[in-house]
């Protein structure tokens, strides 16, 4: 299930980050994203090739890489927007996945379990 997901000004002081992954059918994947701050202004981007993998499995990939990102660039205030609802229900949820996407997930939740404010949607 996908959501349409278009930028709005955040409150000031905070970053969105912007997650995307794709899969061509099983066959070749990749991700990528970007992190603006509250003027719309581009602080870091990110894109990776996956090989093969579902684009859940890519969508997953996006947000882990971002949130990496985020704390490289100590950012402390973070909205995540993801075009997948399904990730988005999985991350707010106590959901772990299946064998394949446990570890990623693990991962992400980590991450967002660390000292910053951030809000997934």
């Amino acid at each position: 299930m996908e959501v349409d997901i278009a930028w709005h000004q955040p409150e000031e002081g905070w970053v969105i980050l912007n997650t995307d992954g794709a899969s061509r059918r099983d066959t070749s994947a990749g991700c990528g994203g970007l992190l603006r701050n509250s003027n719309g202004q581009w602080i870091g981007g990110f894109s990776r090739h996956l090989g093969m993998c579902s684009a859940y499995l890519a969508e997953l990939w996006g947000v882990l890489d971002g949130l990496r990102l985020a704390r490289e660039r100590e950012i402390t205030k973070l909205k995540v927007q993801v075009d997948s609802k399904v990730v988005v229900q999985t991350l707010n949820s106590s959901n772990i996945g299946s064998t394949v996407e446990r570890r990623l997930i693990r991962e992400i939740r980590k991450l967002l379990a660390m000292d910053w404010e951030i809000i997934v949607g």
